[in-house]
């Protein structure tokens, strides 16, 4: 994101996201393609879950880190910050969808992780951890991080309140 022009300074910095999951706007009409990651897990079309790690941040965070940088132009200037709280594994998701989804989703979860490792986005394919400092974010935007479960939680109860239970509701022209 390059801002220009800001306080009569050109400023750059830089947000690394992941997944952004956390609760969806009340009426949500179309998926985000962090969401619609999630309904795999719980709509049938996953018989395995996959073998791989995917760093994951929660919206309000994101947002609270974008809007920080802009007040603290003057120390956020020239940094890199990595906007992830971790980088679970697709079984650790699945667990935690399982637990929130209704009884009759539950059977749609799987339970087998897949045997072919999935693509790494972020350092080395599973079950190495990825390893990411999200200090800076920390330290200079003054972000405290969503819990993982919470907002997978939260993004899971959202789709469902807003009606998304298909991976085929994901539409593209829809972005």
């Amino acid at each position: 994101m390059l801002l220009t022009h800001y306080f009569g300074h050109c400023l750059l910095y830089c947000n690394i996201q992941a997944l952004i999951l956390g609760p969806q706007l009340q009426g949500q009409s179309h998926l985000n393609t962090s969401s619609a990651s999630l309904l795999g897990f719980f709509d049938g079309s996953w018989s395995e879950v996959p073998n791989a790690c995917r760093g994951i941040v929660d919206v309000r965070d994101c947002a609270a880190a974008h809007v920080n940088a802009l007040e603290k132009w003057d120390i956020a200037a020239g940094h890199r910050f990595v906007l992830m709280e971790s980088a679970p594994h697709f079984s650790k998701f699945a667990n935690i969808i399982r637990e929130c989804v209704p009884e009759d989703l539950k059977k749609n979860v799987p339970t087998a992780i897949s045997t072919e490792i999935g693509p790494t986005v972020l350092g080395n394919p599973p079950p190495n951890p990825v390893l990411f400092d999200n200090t800076p974010s920390k330290e200079i935007l003054g972000i405290e991080y969503h819990s993982g479960q919470e907002m997978i939680t939260i993004a899971v109860d959202s789709l469902l309140s807003n009606g998304f239970k298909s991976s085929k509701q994901y539409a593209t022209d829809k972005l």
